[in-house]
């Protein structure tokens, strides 16, 4: 399993790069900076397995 983590806060999204053979304890050592405005306070957090061919596989969201 490669998985790899989105993140959305306002308009901007960026995702990590896979965690190849992350298995069930991925690590990632990325470093993910947003420019928050004032307004801005859904935070939304995806994970997926990176897939070969086609779409990625969702694995879970958490919203905060």
């Amino acid at each position: 399993m490669s998985p790899l983590v989105t993140i959305r806060f306002g308009n901007e999204t960026m995702s990590t790069s896979p965690a190849d053979d992350g298995g069930t304890d991925p690590k990632w050592k990325d470093t993910i900076v947003f420019s928050r405005d004032l307004d801005e306070d859904l935070l939304v957090v995806e994970v997926y397995n990176e897939a070969l061919i086609g779409s990625n596989d969702f694995i879970g969201r958490g919203i905060k």
